[in-house]
C-alpha cells in the first residue's frame, strides 16, 4: 500500500479542479479556463496572506477549502460555498479524496500499471504545457514519474514524456 507524502499539492489542485466543475454546474455559468486560472491565482494570494500556498505541503484542509470558497464567492456571481464547515469531514472534500486515491492507488491495493496522477488544467506548474492545454478543461494524468512513484515528499515534476492527454501521449480524465 502506497503512502502519499508527496502528493498533497496534487490533491489540493484536484480539489480546486472539482470546485471549478461544481461552480460551473451550480451557477450555470461558463467559467473559461482563463478565469479559472485567475481564480486559482487569487486563491494563492489569499493563502499567501497566511504565509502559505495551495502547493505548500503544510497547508491544512480548512485553510485550503476556506480560501477556495472565499475566492469563488468573490469572483463568480451566484456562487454558493461548496465546502460547508471547511473541515476534512466535508462530504464534497471526502468525495474528491476518494476519487483521487482511487486514481492514484494511494492508500489502497492497486495495480501499479493502472495508477495515474491527476493533473489539474489550472495548476500553474502544468497549465502552460501543450499536452495539458490540449486536454482543455479535462484533468490530465501523469504516469511512471518521480513525483508520483516516489511519493516521499519530493516535488519534482514528471518529464513532458511522462504526461499524457486526450489528444495523444497526456491521458484525459473526466469531462472535456
Amino acid at each position: 500500500m502506497k503512502k502519499a507524502h508527496g502528493l498533497r499539492r496534487y490533491f489540493y489542485e484536484y480539489v480546486y479542479y472539482k470546485a471549478v466543475e461544481q461552480a460551473r454546474e451550480q451557477t450555470g455559468q461558463v467559467i473559461p479556463i482563463s478565469q479559472a486560472k485567475a481564480i486559482r491565482a487569487r486563491v494563492d494570494e489569499i493563502l499567501g496572506q497566511r504565509g502559505t500556498a495551495l502547493a505548500d505541503p503544510r497547508l491544512g484542509v480548512t485553510d485550503c477549502l476556506t480560501a477556495i470558497d472565499q475566492v469563488f464567492a468573490e469572483k463568480v456571481s451566484d456562487y454558493e460555498p461548496q465546502f460547508g464547515d471547511h473541515s476534512p469531514q466535508n462530504e464534497r472534500y471526502q468525495q474528491s479524496q476518494r476519487e483521487f486515491t482511487r486514481a492514484t492507488g494511494v492508500g489502497v491495493q492497486a495495480d501499479p500499471k493502472s495508477a495515474r496522477l491527476p493533473i489539474s488544467p489550472y495548476d500553474p506548474d502544468w497549465s502552460e504545457r501543450a499536452t495539458v492545454k490540449r486536454a482543455g478543461t479535462a484533468v490530465s494524468t501523469a504516469e511512471n514519474c518521480g513525483a508520483f512513484n516516489n511519493c516521499q515528499g519530493q516535488s519534482d515534476l514528471p518529464a513532458i514524456s511522462d504526461v499524457t492527454s486526450y489528444n495523444g501521449p497526456v491521458t484525459g480524465w473526466g469531462k472535456a
